[in-house]
């Protein structure tokens, strides 16, 4: 079952309108890259509309204790995560209607994930974080290849870890 399967009929509601209406003055800069404005929350959910526009990207972050549902409602989006046991990278391209669900365990943090647009299109999604999203269990790559062996071992990796991680230098 989906986190989407178990949000509360009135957060439902909220997704379920016209998304032209988020224009960009309704939006606001994450950290993560792109902008977003959060819809509903309360003690079990919180649920954001996500956009990302051509050239930017939602950059490697993991949660720690929070799983987050995207739940895709215009373009396509290339999610990429780093596999915790094998330090390799995994690329699952996501059309609209479609869900990826990042996994986080109660007791420790998630697989590195972040996304990029691979095509000329602006992509617009739902985040679905339970429990409720809080930036304190929120973080930002800050070492790439400390993380991952596909950095340093496969260069039709490195542009993308590089981009995603928000370095200009490969080297870092």
């Amino acid at each position: 079952m989906s986190l989407y399967d178990k949000l509360p009929y009135t957060a439902k509601q909220l997704m379920d309108f016209d998304i032209s209406s988020f224009t960009s003055d309704k939006l606001v800069a994450h950290l993560e890259g792109g902008s977003f404005s959060e819809i509903y929350r309360d003690e079990n959910f919180t649920v954001i509309m996500f956009r990302l526009e051509q050239g930017e990207v939602s950059k490697f972050h993991r949660l720690y204790q929070t799983t987050e549902e995207w739940l895709l409602v215009d373009g396509s989006l290339s999610v990429v995560k780093v596999d915790n046991k094998s330090c390799r990278i995994v690329e699952k391209r996501v059309e609209i209607g479609q869900r990826h669900t990042m996994i986080g365990n109660m007791d420790r943090w998630s697989e590195w994930f972040g996304a990029y647009i691979p095509d000329h299109s602006t992509v617009l999604t739902y985040c679905i974080c339970h429990p409720p999203f809080l930036y304190e269990n929120f973080e930002l790559i800050k070492k790439i290849n400390d993380y991952i062996e596909d950095f340093k071992y496969n260069p039709t990796y490195r542009h993308l870890i590089t981009n995603l991680s928000g370095k200009t230098d490969q080297s870092t």
